[in-house]
């Protein structure tokens, strides 16, 4: 069976590992669950770093844990660590020599991705030459990832690989990966705190806490469900829509898309025309109301129906789940307003509302 195959129990400190998935052979998935859930713990087991666990691992149907042990140097996995693992003796040049003669030992079949490439898409040209001590902290970041996708693998596993990085830095970077994830058609397991990153370029999410398996699935449709709101922050709660751009209004830096035959206006200068795009739409950015705002003082306006109401114990604030939809598809995304004008706005499931957005309220790190 291809993919990655992942049983782990046993006790490690606090924790009690109750883990089991088979996770994809393909596009980006990310790992996510609160500081000291075992997200790290996982991936040295993975990579055969820690045997303090009863773990059963499968690769593409190979066995590199269970009844036999294939030791760290000869899994066909490559991974990149929080910390700095630069060889300092070393230039950055030496460094990534050294990854590619690290992958001969590597029982993969895949072959090497072009140096070059590499090199310039992580933009570390003028760092070839310098020792890792003559790098600043986001600069070590970059070599390291550029080191990790140089080691021949069928499996890249990514542990929190832009933390150190600047914002537009970031933003290129995860960019990069969705596209080199694409062209080189290597999976890859990605273990981040950052909502964002996760909204940019996850295809699947894996949730887990204190050492176990809670659930997966599709970004879009994790987020959405309120079991899971608690994984992600009650202020950061809301949701992923998908929509296509249809305009780009370059005199006043505008993309508008098009989200279930209704129109948004982003501001940015956001892919091209017939791209498709996924936009965050955070809970306490929504406006609801009964009737139609935008002649009065909002463009953004999203009209649909509201399928479930929560009603928050201990505060002041409700949710509600809205599905807009064509005669051929439907999405969902959430609102959190107050009980009092819940109550006020005699607001009922199967009502229909307008949910208002300010172009201010996208998360425009979660764009690209």
């Amino acid at each position: 069976m291809n993919g990655l195959s992942v049983q782990v129990n046993g006790k490690l400190g606090e924790l009690n590992f109750n883990f089991k998935h088979h996770f994809k052979n393909k596009g980006i998935t990310t790992l996510f669950g609160p500081i000291g859930s075992g997200k790290s713990t996982l991936v040295n087991t993975i990579g055969g770093f820690n045997q303090q666990l009863k773990a059963k691992i499968l690769l593409n149907g190979t066995e590199l844990q269970g009844k036999d042990f294939i030791k760290p140097r000869y899994r066909p996995i490559a991974i990149m660590f929080q910390e700095n693992r630069l060889i300092e003796s070393l230039t950055i040049m030496e460094n990534l020599k050294f990854a590619e003669d690290k992958s001969k030992n590597k029982l993969c079949s895949t072959g090497l991705v072009n140096k070059d490439y590499i090199i310039e898409k992580l933009n570390i040209n003028d760092k070839l030459f310098k020792y890792p001590n003559n790098l600043s902290t986001g600069e070590k970041q970059l070599v390291s990832l550029a080191r990790t996708l140089l080691i021949s693998s069928e499996l890249i596993i990514l542990d929190e690989p832009t933390s150190s990085l600047d914002l537009r830095t970031k933003t290129r970077i995860l960019s990069f990966l969705k596209d080199f994830n694409s062209q080189f058609n290597l999976p890859i397991l990605l273990i981040s705190h950052s909502l964002e990153e996760i909204v940019q370029i996850s295809d699947e999410i894996v949730l887990i806490n204190k050492g176990n398996f809670v659930t997966s699935g599709k970004v879009s449709e994790i987020m959405i469900e309120k079991e899971f709101k608690n994984f992600f922050g009650k202020f950061e709660s809301g949701a992923i829509l998908n929509g296509l751009v249809i305009e780009k209004e370059k005199n006043f830096n505008l993309t508008k898309i098009e989200v279930e035959n209704q129109i948004l206006i982003l501001p940015g200068n956001f892919k091209k025309k017939g791209d498709k795009i996924r936009v965050r739409i955070r809970a306490r950015d929504v406006i609801v109301t009964k009737i139609n705002l935008k002649k009065v003082f909002i463009e953004n306006v999203l009209k649909g129906k509201i399928t479930e109401i929560i009603l928050e114990k201990d505060t002041a604030f409700a949710e509600i789940l809205i599905k807009i939809s064509t005669d051929k598809s439907f999405q969902f995304f959430r609102a959190r307003i107050t009980k009092y004008n819940l109550k006020k706005m005699n607001l009922k499931i199967k009502d229909n509302i307008y949910a208002h957005l300010r172009s201010v309220s996208f998360d425009r790190q979660a764009i690209i």
